[in-house]
């Protein structure tokens, strides 16, 4: 097949690729051979382009691999020193002590339906796996639970709705089927079945507004604190409903509305509402030029933990206090209120709300004056990991490694090796470098025959 190129001239076409968009020319005045794209060249002969010999093969089934998938998940998260959630249960070594002052607080959050545990310990020391293992106890025992990190990507301490709208967006409550809800599966059950105890501000007018349009994306927007222009709601003539304010100040208007879910969730059956905090330390964290910002994130950290520990004076509202914020009010205790809409931070007492936060711990004056505030039973310290936990945590790895690539049998001396490096100095490690560094060895005992000594 003859074609025409305006700058190689005429040349002869060898062949075809990309499904017939590009040709390999050989041209005659200059002897060259090039590809060149279908749509530059024309036809000196008026015959259509050959058909492609270049059709796509049919897909076939993708062969497989061997070994146990879930096993290949467990470790691909474990190279990152992290354990998903689905194997918290079988992958958690050393928490007897911890666990039972955790049970402790449980059983007596079943007689004050209100309670909270500070976690401290340094990075790497497994508060993030502690508190996933405490989210899949409090499932297990019946609880909504929302779990989220305090810092600016994601749940910003200075603006108490970002908070909120994280805490509905991880919201699950275990369904009498046994599947996890979400937080619109909950409020949906709470307003066909349960009655508030008294008129609220956001919910009354909210469950009016749902009960005729049950379906509508804006009304479940709005109470789960999404962004929403406030227009939309005007137009469907949803105006009555107060704004959710986005004021750093309303801390009060939030954690009242925790205290209502909590109560709902009581309705319902369930013991109460389980909040979860990671990186707490993100509300401490001070900046010069933010310093009011920062007061408020600190205030609304004790007034959660206040309302939480049932204190009486949460379900008041006295504006007494003197106040040098820019924005909100202080009551006769000190904490901040929204200066538009001020509330007490308790809407029902008892609060039903498990409070759980972990925090990396600091040498700054505010974080130690906080120690002081809340009593020391509250206050739990991940204590270093002992060596048989480690060994259990190694013998543990292995079986899954094997699991996920049964073709690795290594020799007795190749894994006494690898254990000796790893237990070796355990006082200079953490359990996420442990893990980290014990799949790394696994890997290149496999691939390679060698272990790093």
């Amino acid at each position: 097949m003859k074609v025409r190129h305006p700058v190689f001239g005429i040349g002869e076409v060898l062949r075809e690729r990309w499904m017939g968009m590009e040709y390999l020319v050989r041209f005659e005045d200059r002897n060259l051979v090039l590809w060149i794209k279908s749509e530059e060249v024309t036809l000196l002969d008026g015959t259509p382009p050959p058909p492609t010999t270049t059709a796509p093969r049919p897909l076939q089934s993708r062969p497989s691999r061997g070994g146990d998938f879930q096993a290949r998940r467990m470790i691909e998260a474990f190279r990152l020193g992290i354990v998903p959630r689905f194997a918290i249960r079988e992958f958690t070594f050393g928490r007897d002590s911890e666990l039972r002052v955790f049970h402790t607080l449980l059983q007596e959050y079943h007689q004050t339906h209100g309670q909270v545990l500070l976690l401290e310990g340094p990075y790497g020391s497994g508060k993030t796996h502690f508190l996933d293992y405490l989210r899949e106890q409090f499932l297990e025992d019946g609880f909504a639970v929302s779990m989220i990190e305090l810092h600016p990507m994601a749940g910003t301490p200075t603006r108490p709705k970002h908070i909120y709208r994280e805490i509905c967006r991880n919201f699950q409550v275990r369904l009498p089927n046994g599947k996890n809800g979400t937080f619109r599966d909950f409020l949906g059950e709470s307003i066909e079945s349960t009655q508030l105890p008294k008129p609220h501000p956001f919910l009354s007018p909210l469950f009016r507004a749902l009960r005729k349009n049950p379906d509508d994306p804006y009304l479940w927007a709005y109470i789960q604190g999404e962004p929403l222009d406030r227009d939309y709601l005007d137009h469907l003539h949803h105006w009555r409903l107060p704004v959710l304010l986005d004021h750093s100040s309303a801390a009060d208007i939030y954690v009242n509305l925790l205290t209502a879910y909590g109560f709902l969730l009581q309705q319902l059956g369930h013991p109460g509402l389980a909040l979860l905090f990671d990186e707490g330390e993100g509300v401490f964290f001070t900046y010069v030029t933010h310093y009011d910002r920062w007061i408020m994130a600190l205030m609304f950290l004790k007034g959660l933990l206040a309302t939480a520990l049932n204190a009486p004076e949460t379900q008041t509202l006295d504006l007494t206090g003197e106040t040098f914020y820019p924005v909100g009010k202080r009551d006769a205790w000190g904490r901040v209120h929204s200066g538009v809409r001020p509330m007490p931070y308790a809407y029902h007492l008892p609060s039903h709300l498990f409070v759980v936060a972990a925090f990396t711990p600091l040498m700054q004056e505010t974080y130690l004056s906080m120690l002081q505030e809340i009593p020391s039973k509250h206050w739990l310290t991940l204590q270093p990991l002992s060596s048989q936990a480690y060994e259990e945590m190694f013998d543990a790895t292995v079986r899954v490694y094997q699991r996920a690539f049964p073709d690795f049998v290594p020799s007795k001396e190749e894994m006494a090796k690898v254990r000796n490096r790893l237990l070796r100095n355990l006082s200079a490690i953490d359990p996420r470098t442990f893990l980290e560094n014990l799949v790394h060895q696994l890997d290149l005992l496999r691939h390679y025959g060698q272990v790093l000594v």
